[in-house]
């Protein structure tokens, strides 16, 4: 085979016969490939032609499977083979099928908690890499995927692409562009955008950060139409905080990415590790169930002293609790199942048939009310009549909150 593109069903190198194109990027392009012999499908990864025979382009292809034979981790794309070929260089990796984080964030809206559970692994991944002195320095949503792997029922994440990786302890390639910019500038930290060569495992932290804060607010943090104009955003701006944009978002989440993103790397959460484990709780659906109302919020929903009981108890409960990206809570107990609140006193004995027509507010039990015989009660400075030949009052069977309620002698603030 000569240095020339490859056509589909060429055979390479006698053992792969190239199947189709799975993708083609800026750098080059990716086939689909079946072993010859073992009739196992793969991907291959070739240059473009215009870079073929760019030494640095190649030391690039080479470094990478270098650098991800360095890592075995299943969320992480494997490398199976190098080849040259015609003066060109193949890589031969692991066959994905799926989306890529890129692809499912155009499509429908899912829930936060269902994102973070997909991105955790990859992270986790990663991580495993920064152990094996790999910094992968272009992590974004093109190059984190979802597969559907045949032997498990599950969706498994994969890190991929480490072109432009970091191998700690090695002299690293002076490359800085090849027909492109290194790196994806709206998810790089500061210090890769000044000096690649200088970043540790905290760029990758930075950049999974930025993946989150596009996937949480549907933008990137900091975005523009050229490379200098976001270094310039990145290096001078701080990120609108993200409750701003989702005032959903729990407040313990909030932190934990601002956190992540910080432009002082030394202010910045320390490792992947760290940051896997402040994430992890945000990967269920529970995480997201919003706190009840404030009194002062309570306040406000009752509107008039004659609502119904079943409104009632659902203000009392707390209302609305479920955030945008989280599943639906469980409904909210009938009125029947819903105890009286403890601070609803009983209501003092009356006597019948005198009216009451300005009732004070009760606040404890009053204590049981005899009458004497020889004069009548007096409330609220208004005549009564007389009770006939009555010798005690009568005391009534209280009635339930409804009724209460209904009848005026119970009012709002009681039942804060």
């Amino acid at each position: 085979m000569t240095g020339s593109q490859p056509q589909v069903g060429a055979i390479l190198a006698d053992r792969y016969r190239l199947l189709g194109v799975l993708g083609e990027g800026g750098m080059g392009v990716v086939f689909e490939a079946q072993h010859l012999h073992t009739e196992r499908r793969v991907a291959v990864k070739r240059l473009h032609e215009r870079f073929a025979e760019h030494a640095e382009a190649r030391a690039r292809m080479i470094l990478e499977a270098r650098a991800t034979g360095r890592i075995t981790h299943p969320n992480v794309v494997a490398i199976h083979d190098v080849l040259e070929e015609g003066g060109a260089v193949f890589l031969v990796m692991e066959l994905l099928e799926g989306e890529s984080f890129a692809s499912l964030l155009e499509g429908p809206e899912l829930p936060l908690h269902t994102w973070i559970a997909w991105l955790l692994p990859a992270m986790r991944g990663a991580a495993e890499a920064h152990r094996k002195g790999v910094i992968h320095r272009d992590v974004n949503p093109s190059n984190l995927f979802l597969a559907r792997v045949p032997e498990r029922a599950d969706l498994v994440p994969k890190l991929m692409d480490f072109g432009i990786c970091k191998l700690t302890g090695e002299d690293q390639l002076s490359l800085t562009r090849v027909g492109t910019t290194l790196g994806t500038p709206s998810y790089m930290s500061l210090e890769q955008l000044c000096d690649p060569g200088s970043v540790d495992a905290r760029a990758d932290v930075y950049s999974f950060a930025v993946v989150l804060y596009r996937i949480v607010t549907g933008r990137a943090p900091f975005e523009g139409s050229t490379f200098t104009e976001v270094a310039i955003q990145v290096g001078t701006s701080t990120p609108t905080p993200p409750r701003e944009l989702r005032a959903d978002l729990p407040l313990a989440l909030a932190q934990v990415l601002m956190r992540a993103m910080a432009r002082d790397r030394d202010a910045r959460t320390a490792d992947m590790d760290s940051f896997v484990r402040e994430l992890e709780p945000f990967a269920h659906a529970s995480a997201y169930r919003v706190e009840a109302p404030r009194p002062s919020e309570r306040k406000g929903r009752l509107r008039a002293p004659l609502l119904a009981l079943s409104a009632l108890t659902l203000a009392l409960v707390g209302g609305e609790s479920w955030a945008r990206h989280a599943e639906p809570l469980a409904p909210v107990p009938a009125a029947a199942e819903v105890k009286a609140p403890a601070r609803i006193v009983e209501p003092a004995p009356r006597i019948e048939p005198a009216p009451i027509v300005e009732p004070a507010p009760i606040v404890e039990p009053a204590p049981e009310v005899v009458v004497p015989p020889a004069s009548p009660p007096v409330v609220a400075s208004e005549p009564v009549a007389p009770p006939a030949a009555v010798s005690a009052p009568k005391r009534t069977r209280p009635r339930p909150p409804a009724e209460w309620f209904r009848a005026g002698e119970m009012r709002i603030e009681d039942m804060r």
